[in-house]
């Protein structure tokens, strides 16, 4: 393809996409059922950090991606395998798994973010 048939195409694409977005509404309490269905697999990546502590960053993700599928092959909730195979996380684990302390960390991102996007 030629410059000005992908700037077309993109220009196509971004119109779609502009059409697409108009109609999206947001239901907040589906999301938060969405995201409390996943068990708490959502918060894996947190969950690492935080046994990153006490070890090195490979060992604690392989930790838990295997407790990751435990939680998948016994259907409980993350936050319950991770506390049941090692219970000093006790004092840590409630914040891991809280939407609102990710809501906190992110609110100031997201205010950078926006302040870089034209009006």
């Amino acid at each position: 393809m030629t410059i000005p048939e992908l700037v077309d195409a993109a220009g196509g694409a971004l119109d779609a996409l502009e059409r697409i977005a108009a109609g999206l509404v947001v239901n907040a309490e589906r999301m938060k059922a969405n995201l409390e269905g996943l068990q708490g697999l959502v918060f894996s990546e947190r969950l690492a950090r935080v046994v990153a502590r006490d070890t090195d960053r490979a060992s604690a993700l392989a930790l838990v991606d295997d407790w990751s599928a435990t939680a998948v092959k016994e259907r409980r909730h993350l936050k319950d395998v991770a506390l049941a195979a090692r219970p000093s996380l006790a004092g840590q684990i409630d914040d891991v798994f809280s939407l609102d302390a990710i809501v906190a960390e992110l609110v100031p991102v997201l205010d950078e973010t926006l302040e870089g996007v034209p009006g």
